[in-house]
């Protein structure tokens, strides 16, 4: 039995309930499709409303599985945070496809992270869902800005496609939109559990969540990495 909320959200009685509790929360990980009710991300009712019957009609046929892991089965709502398989096709890649969702990157990172960078950038660059209005296009690419990414397609003026160079370049060019950066690591300093502070040649600091903190311990000192993301100012100062 299933009871569907919105295009990430639904209610599952697993097994007629012989091995968890009755109506189950799981929401979808990598993927934030538009609200049904008011929050303050803003209600959209004309996009969310198709996105929960994809979703639903995805439930209807069977075979399902849902993949979780076990690092981080649930939030901190204790809802069960998970991958959706429908015959066989991961629906949680496919919400983002069609256009019916964001790539949420913001708790978890999948190991297929490519997969979905690109089928957002499709789904952006063939105006499919969220991204086939204007009006529709800002607002979700200003959500993704604040939480620090944006759609990695070439037809988005948000994101640098030229890889850039850590000895020259200018931050201040590319205020609020997202970059490719490599360059000489000089320094790493903490600042708490949250924010790990990369400093780089010419001074040019990025500064690492604490999400992505796990790729952090091969990366020696006076290495070349290379980083990406959103260009911003913090404190009077400009940072990646």
């Amino acid at each position: 039995m299933v009871k569907v909320v919105d295009g990430d959200t639904f209610y599952v009685d697993w097994n007629r309930n012989k091995y968890t509790e009755s109506e189950e929360k799981i929401r979808l990980l990598f993927v934030d499709t538009p609200e049904l009710n008011q929050s303050h991300k803003g209600q959209d009712l004309q996009f969310g409303l198709p996105t929960r019957d994809f979703l639903k009609g995805r439930l209807q046929n069977g075979p399902l599985q849902l993949w979780v892991s076990p690092r981080f089965p649930r939030d901190r709502y204790q809802w069960t945070l998970g991958l959706l398989q429908a015959e066989g096709a991961n629906v949680n890649l496919l919400l983002i496809g069609l256009g019916h969702s964001l790539f949420d990157a913001r708790h978890q990172l999948p190991s297929n992270f490519d997969s979905y960078v690109d089928a957002e950038a499709r789904a952006y660059e063939e105006k499919r869902g969220i991204w086939s209005t204007y009006a529709s296009r800002r607002r979700y690419l200003k959500r993704l800005a604040n939480e620090g990414r944006t759609v990695y397609s070439r037809t988005n003026r948000r994101y640098v496609t030229k890889l850039q160079k850590a000895e020259s370049v200018e931050l201040a060019r590319y205020d609020q939109r997202c970059i490719k950066l490599a360059g000489r690591l000089e320094r790493r300093i903490r600042k708490g559990s949250y924010i790990e502070l990369l400093r780089l040649e010419n001074g040019v600091e990025v500064a690492v969540r604490q999400k992505y903190q796990d790729r952090l311990p091969n990366w020696q000192f006076g290495g070349q990495i290379l980083v990406e993301g959103l260009v911003k100012k913090y404190r009077d100062k400009w940072q990646v």
